[in-house]
């Protein structure tokens, strides 16, 4: 490929991996959050913990991967940059 692809190709990843990151990263603070601050306040423990191991994988896992693409995205296009003149 050529640098012009590459970096096309990582600001994708790079665009894709923040949204991931911003938007399931936010819920699953918001909602595990709160299932924690449940479990915390002496709450009903097994609907709260229900809700906190919930969030964690449902919303846990996609922003992991969003956090890996982030992370590989940014690598990409450092290692790619335009010659200095």
């Amino acid at each position: 490929m050529s640098d012009r692809t590459t970096r096309f190709v990582a600001g994708g990843l790079v665009a894709v991996g923040g949204l991931m990151v911003l938007l399931c990263g936010s819920c699953t603070l918001i909602f595990g959050g709160g299932g924690l601050i449940g479990l915390l306040r002496g709450e009903d423990a097994g609907l709260s913990g229900f809700i906190l191991g919930t969030a964690l994988i449902v919303g846990g896992l996609p922003t992991g991967a969003g956090l890996l693409l982030l992370v590989n995205g940014l690598r990409s296009w450092k290692a790619n940059r335009p010659p200095s003149p």
